[in-house]
């Protein structure tokens, strides 16, 4: 998988966990749940952040 397919597949999951958490708050309150979702958007989240990073420091992806 490229670095560009994975970044766009993390983003995806990263919108589809804060959809799933919003419909457990929503109705369940359910605690556990809620880290678990919430923790494992911010794993998905700080790789996000990371290929940004590692794509921001090289012209990986960039067009001229």
């Amino acid at each position: 998988m490229s670095t560009e397919n994975r970044l766009h597949s993390l983003e995806t999951k990263h919108k589809e966990l804060d959809k799933e958490i919003n419909q457990v708050y929503k109705h369940t309150h359910d605690d556990m749940t809620l880290k678990d979702l919430k923790k494992q958007k911010l794993i998905v989240k700080q790789e996000i952040t990371t290929i940004k990073n590692v794509i921001g420091d090289t012209s990986y992806g960039k067009k001229n």
